[in-house]
């Protein structure tokens, strides 16, 4: 996709021109985020986070179009959308499945979701974020992410879930 206008950078809906900015944040608000946390320290305690094991998993249908799944590319200067849930094809106005932060994201956006998807890896913990995507006059979305840590279906290999939820603006 090098050489094409990232897919955020439009609203599908409006047509507007959007900006994106990252926030990281120290608590969650969004009570689905809260509840796919509590579900995630669950598991670790049990026997780890496994995508394909875990996730997708019937104890969190509800929020399965919420979620996303990253996984490194070498050196962790970037990430490949493995699992983009409903959420995002509805928000962005196509599926990113396959694509890398930067094919989605330019800019100052892609770097902060970049370096947030790498701290999870690099510290086996939880981040906390808010975007606040703005349009001409004001925030037109304000999701709240929850990234976590998570291993590979062979469990080989770190990947980030990333639990993407929409707060009235």
């Amino acid at each position: 996709m090098a050489g094409t206008n990232p897919v955020t950078s439009t609203d599908p809906i409006t047509g507007q021109e959007l900006t994106i900015a990252f926030d990281t944040i120290e608590a969650l608000s969004h009570a689905d985020a809260i509840a796919l946390l509590a579900y995630w320290h669950d598991c670790r305690k049990a026997d780890g986070f496994v995508m394909g094991r875990h996730v997708p998993a019937r104890a969190i249908a509800r929020l399965t179009k919420h979620l996303v799944v990253l996984e490194p590319l070498p050196g962790l200067a970037d990430f490949k959308y493995r699992l983009a849930g409903a959420v995002l094809l509805q928000r962005l106005g196509r599926d990113v499945t396959g694509l890398s932060i930067s094919d989605v994201f330019e800019g100052e956006p892609a770097r902060s979701l970049i370096a947030a998807a790498r701290s999870v890896i690099e510290t086996d913990a939880p981040v906390f974020q808010r975007i606040h995507v703005r349009g001409v006059l004001a925030d037109v979305r304000r999701p709240e992410l929850v990234l976590l840590p998570m291993s590979s279906p062979d469990a080989k290999a770190r990947w980030v879930l990333i639990g993407v939820f929409y707060h009235e603006v």
